[in-house]
């Protein structure tokens, strides 16, 4: 009736939240020293990861997206007491944030998606209309 859990599926998901968890723990020690070792975090969750082999380059798309999402709201939030005092309108605010988070969250994928290539070269493709037109 109940499925019962492997060894293998816990180790897979203490894997996956170990980034999380380590940049919950960088932004709460307010530490860039530690926010700089979030990369090497992420390859070697990856790389343990029992789930994402031939999968990588989605695996780090995924986890940069979730394990970024602490560390770039402290670099915005930043960024934001340094360069933008003069003005306090809630939504010039929330604009320059948003368009900070899109920026720095787009250099960290297209970053991390490029070492993940380098370092695992053999993957399976991933196709979503091959899957798709299997179905019809």
């Amino acid at each position: 009736m109940f499925h019962k859990i492997t060894v293998e599926e816990v180790y897979g998901l203490v894997c996956a939240l170990l980034p999380i968890l380590f940049s919950l723990i960088c932004v709460i020690a307010h530490s860039f020293g530690l926010i700089s070792l979030l990369p090497v975090v992420l390859i070697v969750s990856i790389a343990l990861n029992p789930y994402s082999r031939k999968y990588e380059n989605i695996w780090m798309f995924v986890l940069v997206a979730i394990a970024s999402i602490p560390v770039n709201v402290m670099f915005i939030k930043y960024l934001s007491e340094l360069f933008f005092d003069e003005v306090l309108i809630f939504p010039l605010i929330l604009f320059r944030s948003a368009a900070l988070y899109v920026m720095f969250l787009s250099l960290e994928e297209l970053l991390l998606g490029i070492v993940a290539r380098v370092i695992w070269k053999e993957q399976w493709e991933i196709s979503i209309s091959s899957h798709l037109y299997k179905q019809r």
